[in-house]
């Protein structure tokens, strides 16, 4: 249950351009490998990228 906490933790950090899923993008942090999946699938099912910018 305390990951699905810190995954939208994370998830609220990459909208708001503090964190990233893209390991090309190298101005930002990552989010922590352990993380990493779930956000990206909350970022897929919002219709973002793994910037968190809306695609479309």
């Amino acid at each position: 249950m305390m990951g699905m906490g810190m995954d939208k933790v994370y998830f609220e950090l990459v909208i708001n351009s503090m964190r990233t899923c893209d390991e090309n993008n190298k101005t930002l942090p990552m989010v922590p490998n352990r993380h990493l999946a779930a956000v990206l699938a909350m970022l897929e099912k919002d219709g973002r990228d793994a910037n968190g910018k809306k695609i479309g």
